[in-house]
C-alpha cells in the first residue's frame, strides 16, 4: 500500500494537473462560456442499440436507468473524478429552447446520493422535471437539455464526456429523427470535440449513420476515435470478424486516434459485477483474432486510461487559441457597449448620449473629409474592395477625376476628325480616337458651318465672319455636359450620403442610427441635393445658350496658332504638298505666284478659311469654357454645396437645440436595446470569469500534449 503512495511522484504530479485542468474546463462549462466558445469535449455518439450505454457504465462503474433507453433522451454530461469518498450529484442545465421563466425550475434540480443504485430513480427524476414523457405520447420525446452527472470515487478516472442521444432510423414520431440528428450534429460541429464513435460489431459499417456523420463533420478522421463493441456477437473465424479486426486496426477507416475494442456485459451476464465483467472481457479479447490486437487498443481499463490523455491533450492543445477567443469576445462586448453608452431613461442622460455620439461623429466626418484616416475603423481598410464607404475625400476625389477625364473624352457631342497630317499634328480637344462617338471632318465641318452662316447672317457686309457661329458650334459640341455633369453630381452625392450613414453606424447603435438617419440625414441631404442642382443649374446656364465669354490670355495666342495653322494647312492642300514638311525642305521649286495661284484654288474648292478660322477658335473656347467648367463643378457643386456643409449634420448646436421629446424619440432605449445591454453585461460576466480560469493555463505543457 505504501509503495502505491510513492511509486511515482512525477505520475501523481501529472494526475493533479490533469484534475484541475478538467476541473477548470467543468468550472467553465457549468459558467456557460460554451455559449460564447466551443470548448474541448469528449462526445459518445452512436446508432441506437449500439452499446453506447453500456460503454458509458463500464468507464464510470456505475449503472445508469436502462428501460426504454430514457437516459439516451437528451444529453448527459458525465464527470469523472477520482477522490476518497464515493458520491453522485445530478443537476440539469436548461437548454436554449426553454423560456426564461422555465430556467429557474430546472436550474434549481439538485439531487446528490452515495449509493450508485439510487442513480436511476434521480435520473427519472430529472426526466420528469423536463417534461420527458415515458410512452412518447404526452410532453417531449427528447430534448436540449443536459443532465450533469458527476461521479466521484477512489476507482475513478480524471475523465468528462457527454453522452449523445442514440441517432434513430425508425420510429412512430419521425420529427424525433431529425431532431436527434440535428443535436448529435450541433456537438459534432464542434471542431473541440473529440467524437468517441460507438460502432456495433454485428452491424454492417455501411448501414451505421454514426458512421456516415463522420465524413461530414470529421472528414480525415483527426478528432475521432472509434470504438467496436459486442465483438461476441460475431461467429468465430467468419468474413464479420476478420473484418472487424481490419477495422480495429485501422485498415478499413483511418483515424489519427484509432480504433479501440470493448466486450460489455450482455442479457446474460446483465447482473455480473464489475470485476466479473472486466474479467470476462479480458478473457475474451485474448482469445481468437482479438488476441493479435495491441493491449493499448482493446479493453476497458485501458480505454479509461486513454480517453483521459486524449481529453488532456485536447484541452492544453486548445487553451491557447481558447484564451485568444475569450479575449478577443471580451473586446467585440466591450465594442458593442461602448456603441450602446450608458443607459439613458432621463432627457439629461439621453441629451449627453446624443452629444457624446455627435462629436464622435463630427470628429471622424472631420477627418475623413480631410483625407485624415486616424481612426481604428478605416485604418485597417487600406486595401478593402468596400474603401469608399468610409473614405470620404479619397472617394469623391476619384470621382472627381474620373468626371474631368470622362468631360474630355466625351464632353463633345461630335468627334472633328484630320483632314491632313499637319492637322493631325495638332492637338485638338475633339478629337479622342478610340471612342465611338459621332464623327465629321473639319472639311465637313466646314461646309456645314458655312450653311449655318447664311441661315444666321446678320446685318453689314457681305462674307464678314460671324462671331454667333463660334457660340453656334460651342453650344452644339457642348450637349453632352448636362447629363456627364448631373450625373456626377448624383455620384458624389451618395458616395457622400453612404460614407456618412456608415460613419454614424460606426459610433451609434443601430437603433439610434436607424432613426438619425431616416429622419435627420435623409432630410438634411436631399436639402443639400437640392442646392447642388441649383448651382448646376447656374453653371450650365452660360454653355447651354451658348455663351462664348472669356478673358483667359491664352485664348488670343492659341486663337492666333491655330489660325495660321490652318492657313498654311490650306495653301499645303492645295499646292499638292505635306504641309507638315519644313519650308524648307521643299526648295526652289515654288514662287509667290505659285503660293498665290494655289490659295485663289483653296478659295475656289469650297474651303472657307472663314469657317476654319472659327472652328479653331470654338476649339480653343471650347477647352478654355471645359477646364473652368469641370472646376466649377468640382469646386461649388461639390465642395461647397456638400462637402463644406457637413459640418453642420448633427452636430452639438443641432442636439443642443433638441426638445425633450425628440431627445427621447432618437435617444431613449428600445426594449431591445435594454435587452441586448443586459446580455452583453451577463456574457461579459462570464468571459472575464473564463478569462481569469484560462489565463493560467495559457503557457500550459502536459507530457503527450
Amino acid at each position: 500500500m505504501s509503495s502505491n503512495s510513492t511509486e511515482n511522484p512525477a505520475l501523481s504530479q501529472l494526475q493533479s494537473k490533469q484534475k484541475d485542468l478538467l476541473d477548470d474546463i467543468d468550472t467553465l462549462r457549468n459558467q456557460g462560456i460554451g455559449h460564447y466558445i466551443e470548448l474541448p469535449q469528449l462526445i459518445v455518439c452512436g446508432d441506437q442499440s449500439s452499446g453506447k450505454s453500456s460503454v458509458l457504465e463500464a468507464i464510470s462503474r456505475v449503472r445508469f436507468p436502462s428501460e426504454a433507453g430514457v437516459c439516451t433522451r437528451f444529453a448527459t454530461e458525465v464527470v469523472l473524478r477520482r477522490a476518497p469518498t464515493s458520491g453522485i450529484s445530478v443537476s440539469i442545465k436548461p437548454g436554449d429552447s426553454r423560456t426564461q421563466s422555465e430556467h429557474p425550475q430546472l436550474s434549481e434540480f439538485r439531487h446528490s446520493c452515495s449509493d450508485a443504485s439510487e442513480l436511476p430513480l434521480i435520473i427519472n427524476k430529472a426526466k420528469d422535471a423536463m417534461g420527458i414523457s415515458a410512452d412518447n405520447t404526452n410532453g417531449r420525446s427528447f430534448t436540449d437539455d443536459i443532465l450533469c452527472v458527476d461521479i466521484s470515487g477512489p476507482d475513478k478516472p480524471h475523465l468528462t464526456l457527454v453522452d449523445l442521444p442514440g441517432l434513430i432510423r425508425h420510429s412512430d414520431r419521425p420529427s424525433d429523427i431529425a431532431l436527434v440528428k440535428r443535436l448529435v450534429e450541433s456537438y459534432m460541429a464542434n471542431k473541440r470535440s473529440v467524437i468517441l464513435a460507438i460502432v456495433s460489431a454485428n452491424y454492417d459499417t455501411a448501414i451505421q449513420e454514426v458512421l456516415t456523420l463522420l465524413k461530414k463533420h470529421d472528414p480525415e478522421g483527426l478528432r475521432t476515435l472509434g470504438i467496436v463493441t459486442k465483438p461476441d456477437r460475431l461467429e468465430p473465424d467468419s468474413d464479420d470478424e476478420m473484418e472487424r479486426l481490419r477495422l480495429i486496426r485501422n485498415e478499413r477507416i483511418s483515424l489519427r486516434l484509432g480504433w479501440h475494442v470493448v466486450r460489455n456485459r450482455n442479457d446474460a451476464t446483465r447482473n455480473a459485477t464489475d470485476a466479473e465483467r472486466d474479467d470476462a472481457e479480458m478473457s475474451f479479447l485474448t482469445s481468437r483474432v482479438w488476441a493479435a490486437i495491441d493491449r493499448g487498443h482493446k479493453g476497458i481499463e485501458s480505454l479509461r486510461s486513454r480517453l483521459s490523455e486524449i481529453l488532456t491533450q485536447q484541452i492544453s492543445s486548445n487553451m491557447p487559441k481558447l484564451v485568444s477567443e475569450i479575449k478577443q469576445q471580451l473586446f467585440d462586448c466591450k465594442e458593442r457597449l461602448n456603441k450602446l453608452g450608458e443607459p439613458r431613461k432621463s432627457p439629461k442622460e439621453q441629451r449627453r448620449y446624443l452629444l457624446n455620439t455627435s462629436s464622435k461623429f463630427q470628429d471622424i466626418l472631420r477627418n475623413v473629409n480631410e483625407g485624415r484616416y486616424l481612426d481604428n475603423e478605416f485604418s485597417s481598410e487600406i486595401s478593402s474592395q468596400h474603401w469608399s464607404s468610409k473614405r470620404l475625400r479619397a472617394a469623391v476625389d476619384k470621382l472627381n477625376q474620373e468626371f474631368a477625364d470622362t468631360m474630355h473624352q466625351k464632353g463633345h457631342r461630335r468627334q472633328v476628325l484630320s483632314d491632313t497630317l499637319k492637322d493631325s499634328a495638332i492637338s485638338h480637344p475633339w478629337r479622342n480616337d478610340g471612342f465611338e462617338d459621332a464623327t465629321i471632318s473639319r472639311i465637313d465641318l466646314a461646309s456645314e458651318l458655312d450653311e449655318e452662316a447664311i441661315k444666321m447672317k446678320p446685318r453689314g457686309l457681305p462674307d464678314f465672319p460671324n462671331a454667333l457661329l463660334v457660340s453656334y458650334l460651342f453650344k452644339d459640341q457642348a450637349k453632352p455636359w448636362d447629363s456627364l455633369s448631373r450625373s456626377h453630381l448624383k455620384e458624389s452625392f451618395n458616395t457622400t450620403r453612404r460614407v456618412v450613414r456608415s460613419l454614424l453606424a460606426h459610433v451609434a447603435n443601430e437603433d439610434v442610427s436607424n432613426r438619425i438617419s431616416r429622419e435627420i440625414f435623409d432630410p438634411w441631404l436631399l436639402e443639400r441635393q437640392r442646392a447642388m442642382e441649383e448651382m448646376l443649374k447656374l453653371l450650365l446656364k452660360p454653355h447651354l445658350r451658348g455663351d462664348t465669354i472669356t478673358f483667359d490670355p491664352s485664348y488670343r495666342t492659341t486663337t492666333k496658332v491655330r489660325r495660321e495653322a490652318a492657313v498654311v494647312d490650306g495653301i499645303g492642300t492645295a499646292l499638292g504638298v505635306d504641309s507638315a514638311r519644313p519650308l524648307e525642305s521643299l526648295g526652289p521649286k515654288y514662287s509667290w505666284l505659285d503660293i498665290e495661284a494655289a490659295q485663289k484654288r483653296n478659295m475656289n474648292t469650297g474651303k472657307s478659311l472663314t469657317s476654319l478660322d472659327l472652328i479653331a477658335d470654338a476649339e480653343v473656347y471650347y477647352e478654355i469654357a471645359m477646364h473652368s467648367f469641370i472646376d466649377n463643378v468640382c469646386i461649388f457643386v461639390i465642395e461647397h454645396c456638400l462637402l463644406d456643409e457637413l459640418v453642420k449634420l448633427f452636430n452639438h448646436e443641432m442636439v443642443s437645440d433638441m426638445e425633450d421629446a425628440a431627445l427621447e424619440h432618437f435617444a431613449a432605449e428600445s426594449p431591445a436595446v435594454q435587452m441586448d445591454r443586459e446580455q452583453l453585461h451577463r456574457k461579459m460576466t462570464t468571459l472575464e470569469k473564463g478569462l481569469m480560469t484560462c489565463s493560467q493555463y495559457e503557457d500550459i505543457s502536459i507530457p503527450g500534449s
